[in-house]
């Protein structure tokens, strides 16, 4: 990547901003496979200090990508308490989305591309 960082995105939906208005979604699917490893239908299983693991949706086994940097969105609710769990499992932390406040996709990407900024 430009940034010199390899980019994956873990999404336990069947596609990529399922929530958001169609040209979104549509944009996404233009540009995320030229720059990112999709896995989709893909529930995060854990993670480690330097790895993420997921349920593959083939075989159901889990299966591990080495990270050293973890963004992690999820939820509607804002539930403070249960992000800060994640606080010391990578050197930077950020809460970003529902992490934060209950919102929608346009302030979870907002506050993804900060967090992302930052890295």
């Amino acid at each position: 990547m430009e940034c010199g960082k390899d980019v994956a995105i873990i999404e336990m939906m069947d596609r990529i901003a399922a929530t958001s208005a169609y040209a979104q979604e549509l944009a996404l699917y233009d540009r995320v496979p030229k720059y990112c490893d999709l896995h989709l239908s893909s529930p995060v299983t854990r993670i480690t200090p330097t790895q993420v693991g997921y349920k593959d949706p083939e075989t159901g086994e889990e299966k591990f990508l080495d990270a050293d940097t973890v963004v992690f969105a999820s939820g509607r609710k804002a539930l403070e308490s249960e992000a800060e769990k994640f606080r010391f499992c990578a050197p930077k932390f950020f809460k970003i989305g529902d992490c934060l406040k209950a919102s929608n996709v346009r302030n979870a990407n907002r506050t993804a591309y900060d967090a992302a900024a930052q890295i």
